[in-house]
């Protein structure tokens, strides 16, 4: 149940911001408990306060918190305390604070209060309601809404909402409903092609199946690519991140943030954006243009480039091209500095969301560098729990398959990847940008640390609720555009000596690689000869897949709670899944919004009820 904030919450979150838990016998974590607060919603509402102080979009908030904070903006630690917390009170002679028996004339909630309100409260969560008569005739057979397809995702899906006698949700699933078959009719090619064959795989990450082929063939010839080549590499890589990323919050997901999720859906999209906000939806197109243009520079074509090849790369970077980088550098760096400082500015709005899209605990997979630093390109693979502990770490993607197994299901063609010493679904794991900077010790630059700490601060800890992936994807773009300019300026990446040659070496190869969706896997066996004999890929997004599949459920059992649904909600089952960014066809995605096709049927499998949405 979506807690109503009153005064006396407000005030109790201005102090803290104001003062800290210096004077106080709780810590933050205690108030939001007594107060019935989810923490990070506590915290969202304290870093508020701190936006006033700095006059950030001050305007944007709550008419209370706004009272309180003019009210309250001069008031000493004292003052304020005995406001906030009138049963607080302050030894002089000690220092130490401590709580009177008598509650005070203004409200305190304890811990075991509000459990006992909770328990008493006739909407308490696992409680049935008593439901009409007429309602109960109209639910008398279970239905399925039918959401195909799935609008603003690369590819193409469908959402199965299954509805009980009651007419509550029982079950969601994910429906993947396209094959290809690339490791099929990749067996017998050469395997110097894979590289620009795989690349072929997707038109939005190109890239990303580009240097997991190449580090596969590495591999198999059983060389160390130059260093110029692995630099190079990971610049490609970061670029790639910049580019992908972009489009995902500014061209996918933004819309629904600044347009609203009861928008009209033919304006929500890119096109509302740039006539409700040309500047942002400017910067953001503009940004995404600069990791397309390094692409450019250093493939010689934004998509589909066959430049990373087993043993290094084909070419060095140029001197025009170091310079036209340098010089969209600050550019880069204001876009989405200012993105950042939106989308904190913005976050408190979403608390529902926050909650309900994929708002569970599981494993998050990815790579670490040394000592734990973010890490897109080399390192070894880590497992962490929702809770912070490390569950396995520095693991080689050579034994991949002593700890991922896939297992398969007759309604998707999407495999499900699961952590094989839990066993499947048990081991559901999250993979991506918040698993990247969830499982990181740090992020390796100035910027992207501070914003790492902020955003740790907002989310109580580890972030376990599927909406912070577009909050860590500006902050991975942040990261790669600073360690773009760390390294601009290395002479060694003007280098001629980019690629080790050598013949087929070893009859098996795996390569791993961060996509900008998450950890990618490639497998190759080939004979003597370098001919691919069986190819194995495990996509970033496979490797989301059972999580993906329980946020629509979690989504749908929230929302859902009749047949038909308004737009604004179905856009939200949509919108969850658009959080991961899947890429499910890997083909180029179409701008604008699909058309949806919503279909309710009864159990005996008639058509009782259809939308349609061009």
């Amino acid at each position: 149940m979506r807690h109503i904030w009153k005064e006396k919450d407000y005030l109790a979150a201005f102090y803290l911001e104001k003062f800290g838990t210096k004077n106080l016998p709780y810590s933050v974590e205690q108030v939001a408990d007594n107060l019935g607060i989810k923490v990070g919603n506590f915290k969202r509402r304290m870093s508020q306060f701190q936006n006033m102080e700095a006059n950030v979009n001050a305007d944007k908030y709550a008419k209370l918190s706004i009272s309180v904070y003019e009210q309250c903006k001069d008031k000493s630690e004292e003052e304020l305390r005995q406001i906030a917390f009138p049963e607080v009170r302050l030894d002089k002679n000690n220092g130490k604070s401590s709580t009177t028996k008598e509650k005070s004339t203004q409200e305190t909630v304890t811990a075991s209060e509000f459990q006992q309100n909770k328990e008493k409260s006739p909407n308490t969560k696992g409680k049935s309601q008593e439901v009409p008569q007429s309602q109960k005739k109209q639910r008398k057979v279970p239905k399925t809404i039918l959401i195909d397809p799935v609008s603003r995702i690369e590819g193409h899906a469908k959402i199965s909402i299954f509805l009980n006698h009651r007419g509550e949700v029982s079950d969601a699933r994910f429906h993947v409903v396209e094959f290809r078959g690339f490791e099929k009719f990749c067996e017998g090619r050469p395997m110097y092609e894979m590289a620009g064959i795989t690349s072929r795989i997707c038109g939005i990450c190109p890239v990303s199946h580009l240097l997991a082929s190449a580090k596969t063939g590495d591999k198999i010839l059983a060389v160390e690519p130059p260093p110029a080549a692995v630099k190079l590499r990971r610049i490609m890589n970061l670029a790639q991140i910049i580019q992908s990323h972009a489009l995902s919050f500014f061209h996918l997901s933004s819309p629904d943030f600044l347009l609203g999720w009861d928008s009209d859906p033919a304006s929500r999209n890119i096109f509302g954006l740039i006539a409700v906000d040309p500047d942002l939806a400017k910067s953001g197109i503009r940004l995404r243009q600069f990791g397309q243009k390094i692409l450019e520079i250093l493939g010689a074509r934004k998509i589909h480039s066959a430049w990373a090849v087993p043993g290094g790369v084909r070419s060095p970077l140029s001197e025009e091209g170091r310079a036209w980088i340098k010089n969209r550098l600050p550019e880069s760096r204001a876009a989405i500095d200012n993105a950042l400082k939106l989308f904190k500015s913005i976050l408190y709005k979403f608390s529902d969301e926050i909650e309900t899209f994929g708002q569970f605990p599981s494993l998050f997979m990815g790579l670490v560098g040394k000592d734990g630093v973010w890490e897109h390109y080399d390192g070894g693979i880590r497992f962490m729990d929702s809770h912070g502990k490390i569950i396995a770490d520095r693991l080689s993607e050579n034994n991949y398959r002593d700890f991922i197994g896939e297992a398969v299901e007759p309604w998707s063609y999407l495999k499900f990847p699961f952590y094989k010493p839990w066993g499947y679904p048990d081991g559901m794991y999250r993979v991506g940008p918040l698993a990247r900077v969830n499982i990181c010790t740090h992020m390796g630059t100035e910027a992207a640390d501070k914003e790492l700490h902020e955003f740790r601060y907002l989310a109580g800890g580890v972030a376990t609720s599927s909406f912070f992936y577009h909050y860590a994807r500006l902050i991975e773009i942040l990261a790669a555009i600073e360690y773009i300019e760390l390294s601009i300026d290395d002479p060694e990446l003007s280098s001629e000596l980019t690629r080790a040659f050598a013949s087929i070496n070893q009859l098996e190869g795996i390569g791993v690689s961060e996509a900008p969706r998450g950890t990618l896997f490639h497998n190759y066996q080939v004979d003597r000869n370098g001919l691919i004999k069986k190819v194995n890929l495990i996509i970033a997004t496979g490797n989301n897949n059972l999580a993906m599949n329980k946020t629509v459920a979690q989504i749908a059992k929230h929302y859902i709670k009749e047949p038909k649904i308004p737009e604004g909600l179905l856009n939200r089952v949509e919108a969850g899944i658009r959080a991961y960014d899947p890429c499910l066809s890997c083909s180029t995605h179409a701008a604008g919004q699909m058309p949806l096709h919503i279909k309710l049927f009864n159990t005996e499998g008639h058509l009782i009820d259809e939308v349609r949405r061009s």
